[in-house]
């Protein structure tokens, strides 16, 4: 005769995913992460087992025809549940977790996977780098690539701490340069660098992430803080001004700090001609007269409609605004009959 504690077992492992299950336990009352085993099939033994020695397997009968009723073929009247009581488990209790073996079972083997992966991740930074760097240019690219490095590592840990039991169902390989690599393979390497839950429980991995990600967020300058790691780039450089006259389309070079003569009402464009450097940032600005946007490190402006003095200012600022240079020019504004 077939043990009913067999038959609920094989039940709850044919009838619910890993979700589901956790599911389960929260409805039962039982914290999911308590329950010795690793996969499916174990947490389910345990939390059979669990609930016998509590006497409250009604309670998990009750909610799996709830959830699955048109499976479900328990009896739940008392002659069935006293059966149930008295059957020899078919399988181990556990009470206390199992004893844990290899890398797993000390502090040492612990740190052994730790500076292993600490090692991958150094290994892998200098390969990250140019990628980094075209990405994040303005982050040296050191610090953007272990950053993100630490951060990747960190969420494939807890990717598999979850999920390794179906992870581990897909078959195949990937091929790098003609170099096909078994998927297996890669998942016999990721377990052995894997913590065990014992030695680093989901609670401190998952505040591991959340520390490293706060950090990278800081360190990769996507956060309201200026990174740390920052470029610290070289200041722009400003050689001269370049005026074009446009109602008259002649064009002259003047210095910073010179004084401009133009009539009422001309327009005048100006830019600023820096010295070998691309991507800067410029802002301008006049007290009297209007300005327009213009290509470049450029601006249009129109002179007032009065005569008198008029100053055009423009602050230029390094790709990663780190650096940043002031300058202008003087504008005297006269009426077409003075202008010599």
């Amino acid at each position: 005769m077939t043990n009913p504690l067999s038959q609920l077992h094989r039940f709850i492992v044919d009838h619910y995913n890993l979700d589901e299950f956790r599911t389960l336990c929260f409805d039962l009352e039982v914290t999911y992460d308590d329950l010795p085993g690793e996969t499916l099939s174990g947490k389910a033994r345990e939390l059979i087992l669990h609930l016998r020695r509590k006497d409250q397997l009604e309670r998990l009968l009750d909610s799996l025809q709830q959830s699955h009723p048109e499976p479900f073929n328990f009896s739940t009247d008392p002659a069935a549940l006293k059966s149930l009581y008295a059957a020899p488990s078919s399988f181990k209790e556990i009470s206390p977790p199992a004893p844990i073996t290899g890398i797993h079972s000390s502090i040492t083997g612990l740190f052994i996977q730790l500076f292993f992966n600490l090692v991958l991740v150094l290994i892998l930074t200098p390969l990250l780098k140019n990628w980094t760097q075209t990405v994040v240019p303005c982050v040296k690219p050191w610090a953007s690539a272990l950053s993100l490095l630490v951060v990747s590592l960190l969420l494939l840990h807890l990717t598999w701490r979850y999920l390794s039991p179906h992870i581990r169902r897909i078959v195949g390989a990937i091929e790098i340069e003609k170099v096909k690599i078994p998927l297996q393979g890669l998942f016999g390497l990721l377990e052995a660098l894997h913590p065990h839950p014992s030695m680093l429980p989901n609670k401190l991995l998952w505040i591991s992430f959340f520390v490293f990600s706060c950090i990278g967020v800081i360190i990769l300058n996507l956060s309201p803080w200026p990174s740390p790691c920052c470029k610290l780039d070289e200041p722009p450089i400003i050689q001269r001004f370049s005026v074009l006259y446009v109602d008259k389309g002649t064009t002259e070079r003047v210095m910073k700090d010179d004084v401009v003569k133009v009539e009422t009402n001309q327009r005048l464009r100006v830019e600023a001609e820096t010295l070998q450097q691309t991507d800067l940032s410029c802002t301008w600005s006049a007290d009297g007269g209007t300005l327009q946007h213009a290509e470049g490190c450029a601006t249009l402006y129109s002179a007032p409609f009065e005569e008198g003095q008029d100053t055009l200012a423009v602050l230029i600022q390094s790709p990663c605004m780190k650096r940043q240079v002031y300058a202008g020019l003087h504008i005297k504004v006269v009426q077409s009959r003075s202008l010599p």
